[in-house]
């Protein structure tokens, strides 16, 4: 699995052809309501302490080789120990685990 980093989608967008990005997300959108797509409900895991939650979004077109998936946290009192409040991996507090920071 290859995680990419904010960064790297910037340097490909900045060379992005905006008309076939538009192609490409209008074709998603197309085959999603004509019913060509898997995508389960959203996943969601709730916590009480310390107090957070996670989301998990995924999917594909059928027919086509690849899938994505999504997770997203929120520890909303990770800040009172500097830690990241999104996109951590772990519920115990001090111990980010690893992740994936979508600001880097």
């Amino acid at each position: 699995m290859k995680v990419i980093s904010k960064a790297e989608i910037l340097a490909v967008l900045k060379n992005a052809d905006n008309d076939e990005l538009m192609e490409n997300q209008e074709a998603g959108f197309i085959a999603y309501s004509e019913g060509k797509t898997c995508i389960p409900e959203v996943g969601h895991l709730y916590f009480n302490q310390p107090p957070g939650d996670c989301h998990i979004k995924y999917g594909y077109i059928k027919g086509e080789t690849t899938f994505s998936i999504k997770v997203a946290t929120g520890f909303y009192e990770n800040y009172l120990t500097g830690l990241p409040n999104g996109n951590v991996l772990s519920n115990q507090k001090n111990k980010p685990g690893e992740y994936y920071n979508k600001n880097e």
